[in-house]
């Protein structure tokens, strides 16, 4: 066989190796994510006084979504995340915070997300979503 010869089979084979490990999966194909669920086990809890005086509080038990992966570091920075909220509903005005409970859930809980992002100074640790287990408002 020539060495031009020898270098088309040589070329052919790599090409049909290549071929055979896309088909397999090992090009990194599409993976589904799994999501883990991290559970504050202490309420957060904030006081507030209204425009008119009333004293009040809210109350709330937090579940962190995210991927897999990231759940040893939440579980490292559990009381970063819950000052961040407490900072958060703390600083919000009575009324507004009324009106995300009532209306906005999803608004309450990305304002959340990002307060954590600020506090922690990492892009929302991979948080997917901030779900509510408790909800008291009085």
């Amino acid at each position: 066989m020539s060495y031009a010869g020898f270098r088309g089979v040589l070329l052919l084979a790599f090409l049909m190796f290549g071929s055979a490990l896309l088909l397999l999966g090992c090009g990194g194909g599409d993976k589904p994510v799994t999501y883990a669920y991290y559970d504050f086990s202490e309420a957060v809890i904030v006081n507030y006084i209204d425009g008119e005086g009333n004293k009040g509080y809210v109350s709330l038990k937090l579940t962190v979504e995210l991927p897999d992966a990231g759940l040893v570091t939440i579980g490292t920075m559990s009381q970063r995340i819950r000052h961040a909220t407490v900072l958060y509903l703390k600083n919000m005005d009575p009324v507004q915070l009324t009106n995300y409970i009532a209306n906005d859930q999803e608004a309450l809980a990305e304002g959340i997300k990002d307060a954590i992002g600020e506090e922690t100074k990492q892009e929302n640790l991979g948080i997917n979503r901030i779900l509510f287990r408790d909800f008291v408002m009085q």
